[in-house]
């Protein structure tokens, strides 16, 4: 959903007030922030590049993209009752060629 929510604080209220008792809502964001862990990926690099400048276009355009980070706490202050976080990393080789 990155991009598409210009209120998150208020979306999230709104989802809270709307959930019925016990129930529940599950969100997922992709972090499009580019980086590696071995420093391999260089400012310089397109890939870099790119993600640099959607950054940028998403300050300007009042969307946030590293969203993902900040999630949990905007949950939180919606008066959610308890959160559950789940990150798994990608852990398979790329594909070579």
């Amino acid at each position: 959903m990155n991009f598409s929510i210009p209120n998150w604080p208020e979306y999230l209220n709104k989802i809270y007030q709307n959930l019925a008792p016990g129930g529940y809502v599950e969100i997922q964001e992709i972090d499009v922030i580019m980086k590696s862990d071995d420093g391999t990926l260089g400012d310089d690099s397109a890939i870099m590049k790119w993600s640099n400048l959607l950054n940028e276009a998403s300050v300007k355009a009042s969307r946030d993209v590293p969203l993902p980070y900040r999630i949990e706490p905007l949950i939180a202050r919606a008066s959610m009752d308890s959160t559950v976080a789940s990150r798994q990393p990608d852990d398979k080789p790329l594909a070579k060629g």
